[in-house]
């Protein structure tokens, strides 16, 4: 029997010949095609220079449209290295998560790895946790032969299973140790009530551990306003098109299940850029 031309009576192929799903190689197409949230922080913060010409272009118009954007970004990442120098010196802490890492672009101290090999003698165990895939290649390509380190992709919808990650046999060890972990500009990329999330940071964590994140706050000034809306329009057509400013009263609710102590403070500059909630809630 010859064999059809229709299309249709081809039999469906759910894998590549690699393995792979074509659901895995359409969603990495889409990260070709469309900025990461990852990516664009790193493009911001180095002066729109970058590996890829569309994060380049994207911050480019990020920075003509909300000029200081990139300095709120940085503002950020600097309470985050403050956090994490103050937890190792603390001398409380040996197991370490960062929720979306920036893209690394240079052999400066980028993710919260590099942070710990810097300034940490003692045996720490780090995982990292970006939220793309383009992303993700990008730091198992810059700690090859790292042992105290894994890199786990995952979603803001799934938090714990990354603090299961396993490499070389070893794991995090959430149920007996502390854990710090650090979201950086990331729980704004998602919409609704994120109470069942930190109930599920809560359930995962032993007392001790921290998460120190950030979360940019509502306008307090007319100017404010503007950057937003500006800020909003500019994301629509990332990977994570969501962007939504919070009041304190609404994210310490994320918290009213009890078992956490928040320290909440505002962080604002004098140029005018945006503020942002730096926030560490500390797991009782």
């Amino acid at each position: 029997m010859p064999a059809s031309d229709d299309p249709s009576d081809l039999p469906e192929r759910r894998t590549l010949p690699g393995g792979g799903s074509w659901a895995e190689f359409d969603a990495a197409l889409e990260e070709v095609d469309r900025s990461g949230v990852g990516r664009l922080h790193a493009a911001l913060m180095a002066a729109s220079i970058g590996p890829y010409q569309i994060d380049r272009e994207k911050a480019g118009r990020i920075a003509s449209a909300v000029p200081g954007y990139s300095k709120c970004l940085a503002r950020q990442y600097r309470f985050r290295d403050q956090a994490v120098r103050a937890a190792i010196s603390g001398g409380r802490f040996r197991q370490f998560v960062e929720y979306r890492p920036p893209l690394p672009m240079s052999p400066e101290p980028v993710t919260v790895y590099d942070l710990i090999q810097d300034c940490c003698a003692e045996p720490t165990r780090t995982v990292l946790v970006p939220r793309e895939r383009i992303l993700e290649t990008h730091l198992i390509l810059r700690y090859p032969n790292a042992t105290d380190m894994a890199i786990h992709r995952a979603t803001i919808e799934d938090p714990v299973t990354p603090l299961a990650s396993a490499e070389d046999g070893d794991r995090l060890r959430a149920e007996s140790e502390p854990i710090f972990a650090t979201m950086i500009s990331d729980l704004h990329h998602r919409d609704g009530d994120l109470t069942p999330l930190i109930r599920l940071f809560r359930d995962a964590l032993r007392p001790g551990s921290e998460i120190a994140f950030t979360h940019l706050a509502p306008a307090t000034e007319p100017r404010h306003a503007k950057a937003l809306a500006d800020l909003a329009e500019q994301y629509w057509d990332t990977t994570e098109p969501i962007l939504i400013p919070r009041e304190r009263e609404t994210i310490e609710r994320w918290f009213q299940d009890g078992d956490w102590d928040l320290a909440v403070s505002l962080s604002t500059a004098p140029d005018g850029t945006l503020p942002v909630w730096c926030i560490i809630a500390s797991r009782t």
